[in-house]
């Protein structure tokens, strides 16, 4: 930091902290109508208060350092160059005093690479494991946000903390690069970084188990892998759970590099988060375990209203659709559910069923050649169907639609629910066009 005249001028500090004030509740009314990774966006920025304040100078920073208030979203960079210490992170958990806040921890905008891939991913999981130690001594936090954009994984939590975390409402684990190794021969998951242990805690201060009352969770593989394969971990007991999101399990066969491994694993003890509407299915890799031992229960998604898939293998989906039909638990009798969101997904998805029923399905930028648009489609009945941006789209789906000459039956059995037709047809110049048809 760097003084000047004009900012050290004799301007008294309350001039200056009813401005910072000003300035602080103008972002407070823009943020709190975003998403969390809408927000994520937003604290990245370089002009985001009070961190671009407090950056001008130390007399600045002083005095922004004593209004707790401006300190209720921390603001944690995992950058080699120009990322925050682990003895600054502390201090901006102080000067937040006892309001609940909301944490994040992800990368900067930072410009070319500054040390090989190998360096940044030891260096970034190193800081986000200090910096999760830190923030689980404060039982105040309301939401963690932990991107670690080029690190192999955020790190995996224990059962027992400590801290109780008891405001905990929202929590995100989560990272777009993520390497995952799975050891066929011995059958066991290698995990490149061990549990966080807390080994700076003294013996002495007492540890609480993790049971946070969470209504919206996004996790990593390793983290929701870890927690189906040990069957020990917080994860397993979140009651009030309404929003869950599982990212980027991509396991891949040490014995073969660069071929993934599709692992089955527990994924359908999903059942115990009885309170689930929402659920996000992202660039996972294993299916789902029939497990006899909870038949009849582990399948239930009654409640769900909102079922997202991105960028997942047609095997793994059909395993989940085929999994919940043999339970007789079909989205159909799911009464809530209102949206399926099919995004980015692979291969030739094919349903043995036709009776899903859902108020609203979404086919979004499916490129590859073998999927079978027409068969797919004529599984579900839907009020609203959009389609956008799906490769194999053509004339034959309107053939399929259109009665000839007013005579028989249309291919598809839910010609008679269907009121909104969504087309967004791939071009190559660069505006989409988008048509609409209101069915009646």
């Amino acid at each position: 930091m760097q003084d000047t005249s004009i900012i050290n001028s004799k301007m008294p500090i309350g001039v200056f902290t009813l401005i910072f004030k000003e300035v602080h509740a103008a972002q407070v009314a823009d943020f709190n109508a975003r998403g969390v990774d809408v927000s994520l966006g937003v604290v990245r920025s370089p002009t985001f208060f009070p961190y671009s304040l407090a950056a001008v100078c130390q007399r600045w920073e002083d005095i922004l350092s004593n209004t707790a208030e401006f300190w209720k979203h921390v603001l944690l960079f995992l950058d080699m160059v120009g990322g925050t210490n682990v003895k600054k992170a502390r201090a901006y958990l102080e000067w937040s005093k006892e309001f609940p806040i909301c944490v994040f921890v992800t990368r900067g905008r930072q410009g070319s690479a500054v040390a090989t891939l190998e360096q940044v991913e030891a260096f970034e999981s190193k800081t986000v494991s200090l910096f999760m130690e830190a923030l689980m001594q404060k039982p105040h936090f309301l939401r963690c946000h932990v991107d670690a954009t080029v690190s192999t994984a955020p790190p995996l939590l224990p059962r027992y903390l400590p801290v109780e975390a008891s405001l905990l409402r929202r929590l995100s684990l989560q990272c777009v690069v993520e390497r995952n190794i799975w050891d066929p021969d011995t059958d066991e998951h290698i995990f490149q970084q061990p549990v966080l242990d807390f080994a700076n805690i003294p013996l002495d201060k007492p540890l609480f188990e993790f049971k946070p009352r969470l209504t919206h969770l996004t996790i990593d593989g390793r983290n929701i892998y870890y927690m189906f394969n040990y069957n020990d971990s917080w994860e397993f007991e979140i009651p009030d759970l309404r929003w869950l999101k599982i990212s980027h399990y991509n396991p891949i066969d040490c014995s073969k590099p660069y071929h993934p491994y599709k692992r089955k694993c527990g994924a359908s003890r999903m059942w115990r988060f009885l309170s689930l509407i929402h659920l996000t299915l992202h660039s996972v890799w294993f299916t789902i375990d029939d497990d006899e031992e909870h038949e009849g229960a582990e399948y239930d998604l009654f409640g769900l209203e909102s079922l997202t898939m991105i960028e997942m293998d047609a095997d793994i989906m059909c395993e989940f659709f085929r999994v919940v039909q043999d339970k007789t638990l079909t989205f159909s009798g799911c009464q809530g559910l209102n949206d399926i969101y099919i995004d980015k997904c692979q291969s030739n998805l094919k349903l043995v069923d036709d009776s899903f029923y859902n108020p609203t399905l979404q086919l979004l930028n499916i490129q590859d050649p073998s999927f079978d648009l027409v068969d797919f489609v004529k599984c579900w009945r839907c009020d609203t169907l959009t389609i956008a941006h799906c490769s194999t789209f053509s004339d034959a789906f309107f053939e399929a639609v259109i009665v000839q000459n007013g005579k028989g039956r249309s291919y598809f059995s839910w010609g008679d629910c269907l009121t909104q037709l969504y087309l967004h047809f791939p071009d190559v110049h660069p505006v989409v066009e988008r048509h609409t048809f209101f069915l009646s």
